[in-house]
């Protein structure tokens, strides 16, 4: 599975006869290309993404290779656990929030995902 950070379109898209539910952009296919990196049943993550789940994720060290439609090496990160007890870092659905960071009501700031993508083998973002 690969998993990427950043904008993307979502929604809706197609014709009133035949509509699809489909996100868009480099955003998509740069998880898509993730996960062809990702070894079976693992999970690797992008820069971004890392960068906003760093104080709870456990990985690999970072590799760099080279993906298909990319004019530069991408920083690729397996995710191989989590430190957290399950809610005590990340919000419980991190893409219905907002990006950057937010308080909650004790004042801890902490990073919020937003623009999600996930893309796993045998999707149709491949």
């Amino acid at each position: 599975m690969g998993i990427n950070t950043g904008p993307a379109l979502v929604g809706n898209i197609g014709s009133a006869e035949l509509r699809n539910f489909s996100a868009l952009g480099d955003t998509t296919n740069t998880a898509a290309r993730l996960q062809t990196y990702a070894p079976p049943g693992g999970v690797v993550i992008g820069e971004r993404t890392f960068d906003l789940v760093r104080d709870v994720a456990k990985v690999r060290p970072p590799a760099t290779p080279e993906l298909k439609g990319k004019s530069v090496p991408t920083v690729v990160y397996e995710l191989i656990g989590l430190d957290s007890e399950p809610g005590a870092g990340l919000p419980a659905h991190p893409a219905a929030t907002a990006a950057n960071s937010s308080s909650d009501r004790t004042g801890d700031a902490r990073p919020r995902l937003e623009h999600v993508v996930v893309a796993e083998r045998g999707s149709e973002s491949e």
